[in-house]
């Protein structure tokens, strides 16, 4: 498994589908943004976290969590081939939602020390090889890298109404913890230190400009070594 990671805004589900559409050999699985975007309940969690960040944010970054790993473990299991796991092209994994988003809304006084210290706990049990051996590391991270303000701008563009109270601001800190996560790699365990990244310049409109979109794919292919 590979995993598309970027800002909010990046172009992630597009450059996935656009993966999809040009690249017979791999699948993609888009993030399951829905789950905590839907009134199941009454009310739409990611709404009430960019309402109020400092109530829902412990809600939101154990839900979110507690998906991606119900989604890995689904597509995971023993039974699946190498290659299904090799050629599958996920969007986002639970490694951003730790190391971006959660580490994020800790640093910015979204989540108390109990909070934070309850989802640390949640995620090691997840993810360190002491707890649970079995949980399926990605091959390679593809990084679609943006400017902040271009993210903020496709956000606005693609005028989703749970997305309406995202400021410039946040989307700076959440793409310096990208950047922290992906390129210099600060405070990241061995095992996660050592999974190669691709990073892409996704500034550029590789939606409407086939030549951009030409250059991605190709360093996509030869990146996955399909």
């Amino acid at each position: 498994m590979f995993v598309v990671e970027g800002n909010i805004g990046a172009g992630k589900s597009t450059f996935l589908k656009l993966v999809n559409k040009y690249i017979d050999e791999v699948s993609i699985d888009l993030e399951p943004i829905d789950q905590w975007q839907n009134k199941l309940f009454g009310q739409s969690l990611l709404n009430n976290f960019y309402t109020n960040p400092n109530r829902w944010a412990f809600t939101m970054e154990s839900f979110t969590l507690i998906n991606r790993m119900a989604e890995n473990n689904k597509k995971f299991g023993f039974n699946v081939s190498d290659k299904f796991q090799k050629n599958l092209i996920a969007e986002r994994s639970i490694y951003s939602g730790y190391y971006c988003f959660a580490n994020n809304s800790y640093n910015s006084g979204f989540l108390s020390p109990l909070e934070w210290n309850m989802y640390l706990k949640l995620f090691n049990f997840i993810t360190d090889p002491k707890y649970n051996n079995n949980y399926y590391q990605p091959n390679g991270f593809i990084y679609l890298k943006t400017d902040p303000e271009i993210s903020l701008d496709r956000v606005r563009n693609r005028n989703r109404k749970d997305e309406h109270e995202i400021s410039l601001e946040y989307l700076k800190d959440i793409s310096h913890r990208h950047d922290e996560y992906l390129i210099s790699k600060t405070n990241l365990p061995e095992r996660i230190r050592k999974i190669p990244v691709l990073v892409l310049d996704a500034n550029q409109d590789f939606e409407n400009n086939s030549n951009n979109l030409e250059d991605m794919l190709n360093s996509f292919i030869k990146f996955i070594k399909l």
